[in-house]
Formats: C-alpha cells, sequence, structure tokens
C-alpha cells in the first residue's frame, strides 16, 4: 500500500542502480535483488503500481499483465479488481520467458500486427521535464522500430481526477479484503500506511461508486483505443526514485503524481511493460508501454524489439 518500499522494521531494500534513493515498492525487495543480480528474475505484485514503478526506480524490466490473466489464488489481496502479479527482470529477453511460463497461451501471438505508437500528452507533461528530455530519445529510437507516433490527449478528465477514482475503488476494496484484519490486530503500520487504513476505512460509500461508474466508461475508451494493436508511450514515472531522506509530504506527492499514470493501466486492465532507457540526476528513469488487453505476449515481443533498437539486450 506504498510506492517508496520504505520498511521501518526490517530496513529498506538497497536500490543497487540509485543507493542514496528509494527502491520503489511496494514489491522492493524483489526489485532489489533483481537489480543487484541475485537472481535472474522476480515475481512481484502490482495493484497501483508496485512492480511498473520499482522497476523504473531500479533500472529494470517489468511488466504488469492484463488483469486476470494469471491467478492470484492463495495471494492475499490488497484490491482484488486491481491486483495482478508482475515480475522483474535485467533483460527483456528474460522478462519474455517468464510470461512464456506464467502468461495463458491464448494470449496475443507474438507476431500480431502493430499499430501507432500513441504519446499520451496528459502523461508526458505529467512528468518532470528533466525526466522528459531524458526518455524522449528513446521514443525516437521507438518510431524507427514501430513507425511514426502520434501525440493524442484522451485524458480530457485530467490526471488528478483519474487517481482520485482509483483511489476511492481501492480503499474500498483494500478495507473490506484487510479492514477484519486490521481491526482485530491493531498492527503498526509503516509512515503512510496506516493514514490510508484509516482512509479506507472512513471512506464514503458514495466516492466508490462513483470510482466504479468512472472505471467503466474509461476502460471502455482505452479498449476501444487500442483494439487496433496501438500502444500507449509515456514516462513510467515521473521522475527518479525519491531521495532516502525525502520528507513524507513530498513522498506523498509523489505518489499523488505518480498514481495519476500508473492507474491508466492499472484502473483498464491493460498490460504495461516499462523499460530502462532513461537517467535522471544520475538514477533510472523508466518508459512504459501499453497494450490492449490480452496482448501480453505480442506486448513482451515487442519489449525484445525495443530493447534491442535501444542496445539495451544482455
Amino acid at each position: 500500500y506504498g510506492l517508496t518500499g520504505e520498511n521501518i522494521w526490517y530496513g529498506t531494500p538497497l536500490n543497487p542502480a540509485a543507493p542514496d534513493r528509494f527502491p520503489g515498492g511496494s514489491s522492493c525487495g524483489s526489485a532489489a535483488a533483481t537489480a543487484a543480480g541475485l537472481v535472474d528474475f522476480a515475481l512481484g505484485s502490482d495493484t497501483g503500481g508496485s512492480v511498473r514503478i520499482p522497476a523504473s526506480y531500479c533500472g529494470l524490466f517489468g511488466i504488469r499483465p492484463t488483469h486476470g490473466a494469471i491467478s492470484l489464488a492463495g495471494a492475499c489481496p490488497l484490491a482484488p479488481s486491481l491486483d495482478t502479479l508482475g515480475w522483474f527482470a535485467r533483460d527483456a529477453a528474460m522478462l519474455a520467458r517468464v510470461g512464456g511460463i506464467l502468461l495463458p497461451s491464448d494470449s496475443a501471438a507474438d507476431g500480431e500486427a502493430v499499430g501507432p505508437l500513441l504519446v499520451v500528452a496528459e502523461a508526458w507533461d505529467n512528468a518532470r521535464p528533466e525526466t522528459a528530455s531524458a526518455l524522449w530519445p528513446a521514443l525516437r529510437t521507438l518510431e524507427q522500430v514501430f513507425g511514426p507516433a502520434i501525440q493524442i490527449h484522451p485524458l480530457p478528465e485530467g490526471l488528478a481526477t483519474i487517481f482520485d477514482h482509483f483511489r476511492a475503488v481501492q480503499a474500498e476494496e483494500a478495507w473490506t479484503a484487510l479492514g477484519p484484519w486490521v481491526a482485530r490486530h491493531a498492527p503498526a503500520f509503516g509512515p503512510g500506511v496506516g493514514e490510508r487504513f484509516a482512509a479506507a476505512k472512513a471512506l464514503d460509500p458514495v466516492l466508490a461508486a462513483a470510482g466504479r461508474a468512472f472505471r467503466r466508461a474509461f476502460r471502455a475508451r482505452m479498449h476501444a483505443l487500442l483494439a487496433g494493436g496501438a500502444m500507449l508511450v509515456y514516462p513510467t514515472s515521473p521522475g527518479p526514485a525519491p531521495l532516502l531522506g525525502a520528507e513524507l509530504a513530498e513522498q506523498d506527492e509523489i505518489r499523488m503524481a505518480t498514481m495519476g499514470v500508473t492507474a491508466i493501466a492499472g484502473f483498464c486492465g491493460l498490460p504495461e511493460l516499462t523499460l530502462p532507457v532513461g537517467t535522471v540526476d544520475g538514477a533510472p528513469a523508466g518508459l512504459s508501454l501499453v497494450a490492449g488487453p490480452g496482448r501480453d505476449r505480442a506486448l513482451l515481443a515487442h519489449g525484445i524489439r525495443a530493447a534491442r533498437a535501444l542496445g539495451l539486450l544482455c
């Protein structure tokens, strides 16, 4: 239920790519182990960005698959209509090999036609200027692979509105799933997490209902946009990982700016792959490709093509 990866109980995992910064969360241990070369790949959970953001912060390839593509039977839920199992790797080929095992065989074929790259203007405008500048050359390279990119404005309501609706739906489900345990055991939480559960408990159900109604329309819009094989492209996160000494208020500000973007794929159940293509202030920053629902295998294959063009293949 957080994006920094801070762990006050056992120590925050080291970000091998930027030791003075957070590793990203909540799948911080998996990202740190992969980035350090301790494992070839690692699994993680992604509800609001918990694989995509650590991947961006630690300079890794990471994927959040289509919602429901991989069974979560036996996993502890946070928000079931948003929860997914994703994974990390240091190279695109390994990421795809893992997908070849985990993903359903009826997922879209690798050779599927590719529609245009769609540059989501709102997400690029949301990024720090230095982040956008660091990632733009990679986008130009991807145009040589996938054809000219088209800039679009698909989010007229704004990222803040999308985040508010996402947060309401996530909070209602999180309290439904975990509230009885929280109430029974009164656990101690790390910074920000206890406050989020308290807000979830107090959430007005009208807000969650409005969030679900918004999601239905938003999902229909985005699914139609990607139906022909197009892919969205935008910065995975607005900037690099926050410094370890960042105050909670700064962390919350970054979280809000980040989750307005991660909610695009999260709210719509879409697969999103992040590529480690940029560096900002000496720290990694990722670029995301988002495909239509069920096109996970094709997205992973496109990730290999992109990595080859960008010189990222190991």
